[in-house]
């Protein structure tokens, strides 16, 4: 688990949902840039 997480035991529910709805966009984010950049590279 995330040490945000850790280091806030009273976290509440919302705040648990929004740390991952925000962790999940910046994972999809990599990902995009990771895909394009092979295409790229790909397509060079």
């Amino acid at each position: 688990m995330s040490d945000y997480l850790l280091l806030r035991p009273w976290a509440t529910r919302q705040e648990v949902i929004e740390y991952f709805a925000l962790h999940q966009t910046a994972q999809d984010f990599r990902l995009e840039v990771q895909h394009r950049a092979q295409l790229e590279a790909y397509c060079q």
